[in-house]
């Protein structure tokens, strides 16, 4: 379950969000950025309801308090293990490589429906 602790109010750049926060947080500390979506499920009469779910986009990392409830927060990348081909289908010792990105953030402001791109307007929540 999230709770919702703010949203994104400008993004910086490729990597970077600007977000406002309601409550304080630590340097380093992950966030989620999530989408609030409606979806049509089965209700207990079995007739159809809508329901509000909270659709994850993706994790940014708190940079640095600017004051007044803003935080600059940027997607990271973790890294994978991959073997290493030593050609002809061989293959020989392991390798790390960066793994993918913790979230794709949309700097051209282009709306789409239930796209992982962080955009501004998207809430903020940590896990409880």
């Amino acid at each position: 379950m999230l709770r919702e602790i703010g949203s994104v109010v400008a993004v910086v750049n490729e990597d970077m969000v600007l977000l406002r926060l309601s409550e304080g947080i630590e340097a380093d500390e992950p966030v989620v950025v999530f989408v609030r979506q409606f979806v049509t499920i089965e209700g207990a009469s079995g007739e159809p309801a809508s329901q509000e779910i909270m659709v994850p986009k993706g994790s940014v990392d708190i940079v640095m308090d600017e004051g007044n409830g803003l935080y600059l927060a940027e997607r990271f990348r973790g890294t994978v293990q991959r073997l290493k081909s030593l050609g002809q289908g061989l293959f020989g010792t392991v390798e790390t490589v960066p793994g993918p990105w913790s979230a794709e953030i949309d700097d051209k402001g282009a709306a789409q429906r239930t796209s992982r791109k962080i955009r501004v307007g998207d809430s903020v929540g940590v896990e409880e």
